[in-house]
């Protein structure tokens, strides 16, 4: 077989003809590449061939073992329809396109298959759609038509040629002499438009610097990959889109990108784009916290203390949060803290626990905020002190966190550690309690049942107290049984 190979190949170098290869990846996945200008390697020997490859647009090396099969491309093709059925048998393992597939998956497949250059060729693409695309018969005329008369999949293809930056304009002509030269509404003319972009996966409205990325991008570099899919989430110079940045998080991920693999693995947790698999977030997670990378470590060690994705284990999660604290990461560090406190995974230690809290606490981490602002109040392993515990519920107040601002009120209507002030401590319990604090709906309920930092209204005291009751509040309950009032829907 490798000599009957060596024989073509041998006729393609002499002749200086195309050849199209199905070609075995180290992951042993087939994939069709066109190749043109083949030689032998000078580098590897005649082992390896290097060629054109027009699917990625750059010269690249081939081992002919891993050639499974050589075509060579002549004026005229195969019958479409064998060609056709050959292409979905041996790249997606089934007979025709699913019924539910659309003509955008259609032309992604043919693409992903052929190159971009087959939307040159618009006899051959017509035929290829008339094969694959199952759907609706009046559709697919309506598609041929556009690529037969209009060249519409040609202007496409000139389309993706012009830089990133400038195809707005092109493409909004387009869907307008489209239209008119159809008689077509502006919603189906951007459909049908739409379509052959989503083939050629082509963005069409990009920053300058997103422009540059996506150079880098598609070139395989993987940090350009994972700035690009970061862009795509962020909605930062391109329009926001969860699918596309999944899709270069993966390409950067598969790379061994330590950033590209923690994206990924948020994105699988939290089913943006993708649909939410823990198991794989923990795969992923795994791999970039091996590379050293902090985030991730702290995110697997959360995976293994909550047992998403993986069986629960305290001591393992302990052991990813130390390798991230250690390396300063704060969230690291504020759940090391939590462990230490606990005494989960980990030997009980409060010294321990104040220590992580603090150097947390002192880069801003609310929670650690929080959590040392308890320990001050309370005098755990520090010496008592509630200006100091104030002092730190007030940072993390400031940054939203529910349980502080209710401690913070807690100080103000206590007067502990700061001058006391109903008006202060209902502001802050207010605050809280719209987060949906439970202790905190409590607290302000007591405050306008009894007129303190707010004009008596036992309507709204009602309110507060039914919302904290029913979250569990025996406190809240308490007071509502003792009042007579047993239904806590709200009126």
């Amino acid at each position: 077989m490798l000599q009957n190979k060596q024989e073509i190949l041998k006729q393609v170098i002499s002749k200086k003809q195309t050849i199209e290869i199905h070609y075995i990846n180290n992951e042993k996945i087939v994939s069709i590449r066109k190749l043109s200008d083949v030689k032998y390697s000078q580098e590897y020997g005649l082992d390896y061939i290097k060629a054109y490859c027009h699917t990625r647009k750059e010269y690249r090396t081939f081992k002919i073992s891993r050639i499974k099969q050589i075509r060579i491309i002549q004026d005229e093709f195969l019958s479409i329809s064998q060609e056709s059925k050959g292409l979905l048998k041996q790249v997606y393992n089934k007979n025709t396109v699913d019924q539910n597939q659309s003509m955008k998956d259609v032309l992604r497949y043919i693409v992903t298959c052929y190159g971009a250059e087959i939307y040159q060729d618009k006899q051959r693409l017509s035929n290829l759609i008339a094969d694959l695309y199952t759907g609706e018969e009046r559709l697919k005329r309506v598609y041929r038509r556009s690529i037969s008369e209009d060249l519409l999949s040609i202007k496409v293809y000139k389309l993706s040629l012009k830089p990133l930056s400038q195809r707005k304009g092109h493409y909004e002509q387009l869907i307008k002499l489209y239209c008119e030269e159809n008689f077509y509404s502006q919603d189906l003319g951007k459909q049908i438009i739409d379509s052959f972009v989503w083939g050629l996966d082509l963005p069409l409205f990009i920053s300058q610097e997103c422009e540059e990325l996506f150079v880098k991008a598609r070139q395989g570099d993987a940090v350009a990959q994972n700035r690009l899919g970061i862009c795509y989430y962020a909605g930062e110079g391109i329009e926001q889109d969860y699918v596309e940045a999944v899709k270069w998080f993966q390409k950067s991920a598969e790379q061994g990108d330590k950033w590209g693999q923690y994206h990924l693995a948020i994105h699988y947790a939290n089913g943006n784009g993708i649909e939410q698999n823990y198991e794989e977030a923990v795969k992923w997670y795994q791999k970039a916290a091996e590379q050293g990378y902090c985030n991730a470590q702290n995110r697997l060690g959360v995976c293994y203390y909550n047992g998403d994705g993986i069986e629960q284990n305290y001591e393992e999660a302990v052991k990813w949060f130390q390798k991230s604290a250690e390396q300063g990461y704060s969230w690291g560090q504020y759940n090391l803290g939590n462990c230490c406190y606990s005494g989960k995974g980990i030997q009980q230690n409060y010294e321990e626990a104040v220590k992580w809290f603090r150097k947390a606490a002192e880069q801003g981490n609310c929670n650690a905020q929080y959590n040392l602002g308890i320990c001050y109040y309370n005098g755990t392993s520090v010496e008592q002190n509630y200006k100091e515990a104030v002092k730190w519920y007030w940072k993390a107040a400031e940054q939203r966190n529910c349980n502080a601002q209710n401690r913070l009120g807690v100080c103000y209507y206590n007067g502990d550690g700061i001058e006391q002030n109903y008006e202060e401590a209902v502001k802050w319990f207010q605050k809280s309690a719209e987060q949906g604090n439970c202790n905190a709906q409590y607290n302000l309920g007591n405050c306008y049942y009894n007129g303190q930092g707010v004009e008596q209204n036992y309507e709204e005291a009602v309110k507060w107290l039914r919302k904290s009751a029913n979250q569990g509040n025996k406190d809240a309950l308490a007071f509502l049984k003792e009042h007579g009032i047993t239904n806590l829907s709200s009126i």
